[in-house]
């Protein structure tokens, strides 16, 4: 299920072209292939390694995830971030993603296969980095908002059309309740599961 290191890197030196930094997590053993595509990204992606719940921060503020049918990709789906997902030999229409903003590339060639396999699939290396690139564009073309380059995410009160205050609100006018030790489900319901 791996995509070779260099074409991670050849996508991020795309998407650096356009004024995107990308960031590359990554888990356990994997912090070699990481680095490898820190290096050759000529300093266009970051290789770091991140809590779950720093990733899901760094997700918030992410205007495309590109990556395999991993973990991450379903919390990004999770997020309703941009997913451009490459597959192999796993099915997505069986894994997902399931975002309404989402191009799955998988070759017609991968065989569907739910086992381990150490050595790279053919049908996912016949996906080029041009392809991811393309897809990426289309992505973010499509998502970014009125006026604005493909590249540049706007602050989320600016993005969804909400105008700036002149003046600072007033405390008095809106008192804030005293925590409560228990709420009714529904109250819990609109509130997000993890803080960050």
């Amino acid at each position: 299920k791996r995509w070779p290191a260099e074409r991670y890197a050849e996508v991020a030196r795309g998407l650096g072209k356009i004024g995107l930094q990308s960031l590359i997590n990554f888990g356990p053993d994997e912090e070699e292939l990481a680095r490898a595509v820190e290096t050759e990204s000529c300093g266009t992606a970051l290789a770091a390694r991140y809590t779950i719940t720093e990733l899901i921060a760094l997700m918030r503020r992410a205007r495309l995830f590109v990556g395999g049918d991993t973990g991450p990709m379903h919390m990004a789906a999770a997020l309703s971030i941009p997913i451009v997902a490459i597959f192999g030999p796993t099915d997505p229409a069986r894994n997902g993603p399931f975002a309404a903003e989402a191009i799955v590339l998988r070759s017609p060639e991968s065989m569907t296969n739910h086992s381990r396999i150490a050595a790279p699939e053919a049908g996912m290396l016949s996906i080029s980095a041009g392809e991811v690139l393309e897809a990426s564009r289309l992505l973010l073309e499509r998502t970014a908002p009125a006026g604005t380059h493909p590249g540049v995410r706007q602050p989320r009160a600016q993005a969804r059309g909400a105008r700036c205050r002149s003046r600072p609100r007033s405390p008095a006018r809106r008192p804030r309740r005293a925590p409560r030790a228990f709420e009714p489900a529904d109250a819990r319901a609109n509130r997000p599961c993890l803080r960050v």
